[in-house]
């Protein structure tokens, strides 16, 4: 639930939500809020979402699509 307080912000997105599981596995998202400072947003991972982990260890972009072009899949 949103607390009544909080304003809504327009703010940019620097990078697409990921997975990273080198060093410590978390889900990142970055923003810049329109004063122009980047905000990073970190989230640790459950227990299930670690078993999920791909043996090559590589990111997993969250909204499909999103990765930087030379990480798309060819299909």
């Amino acid at each position: 639930m949103i607390p009544k307080n909080f304003i809504s912000v327009s703010a940019e997105i620097v990078k697409p939500p990921r997975t990273t599981w080198r060093g410590t596995p978390l889900h990142e998202l970055w923003l810049r809020d329109p004063t122009g400072y980047n905000l990073e947003v970190y989230a640790r991972l459950t227990p299930e979402e670690l078993a999920e982990m791909p043996a090559d260890q590589e990111a997993i972009y969250l909204v499909p699509g999103t990765q930087p072009p030379a990480e798309h899949s060819i299909v």
